[in-house]
């Protein structure tokens, strides 16, 4: 209720955005369908807006745009025309923002089984045995994962703790 209450119009963004939909349409509490229409309907007008480009290095965004609607019912495979899974067909620009890249690509492709579009202009087409070797490959000495530096973070960790969690027939996800 909280959340509903502070969070009367979600926009398009973290902070009363899309971790407000995604909490709330998971949250069992029983919410008005207008209020998750209305904040699709900001989503496409949004998307209309930046002819589909959620952003040039930060592909974190689409992967939060993602998981939103895709909590909500709705199709990100056409967000106003555009497919919002594709950018994270391209593996480098995916990782560019480091772990926290490749372990929210997995959450928003794993949400509701997404197959990873082509997308005709990765120079490297991302797969998610990529995604998931580049996170093991972050894994810091000791066990755990970073943002930054060499010790192991809580927040980052479990984060990748669940995206890789679907993958524990990988002998290496399973240590």
């Amino acid at each position: 209720n909280y959340i509903y209450e502070t969070v009367p119009n979600p926009q398009v963004g973290s902070i009363g955005g899309e971790w407000a939909v995604l909490g709330l349409a998971r949250s069992g509490v029983e919410i008005p369908e207008d209020y998750y229409s209305n904040y699709y309907n900001t989503v496409s007008e949004y998307v209309k807006k930046c002819s589909g480009n959620l952003s040039d290095s930060k592909y974190t965004e689409y992967s939060r745009v993602i998981l939103a609607i895709t909590s909500i019912g709705k199709n990100p495979a056409n967000v106003a025309g555009y497919n919002l899974l594709i950018p994270l067909g391209d593996y480098e620009k995916t990782i560019y923002q480091g772990i926290n890249g490749s372990v929210w690509a997995l959450l928003a492709l794993d949400s509701n089984g997404y197959e990873i579009p082509k997308n005709p202009n990765a120079k490297i087409q991302a797969t998610r045995e990529l995604y998931i070797n580049h996170i093991l490959e972050n894994q810091v000495p000791g066990g755990g994962w970073a943002f930054f530096g060499d010790t192991a973070d809580p927040d980052i960790t479990g984060m990748a703790l669940q995206a890789l969690s679907k993958y524990q027939d990988n002998a290496e996800v399973k240590s």
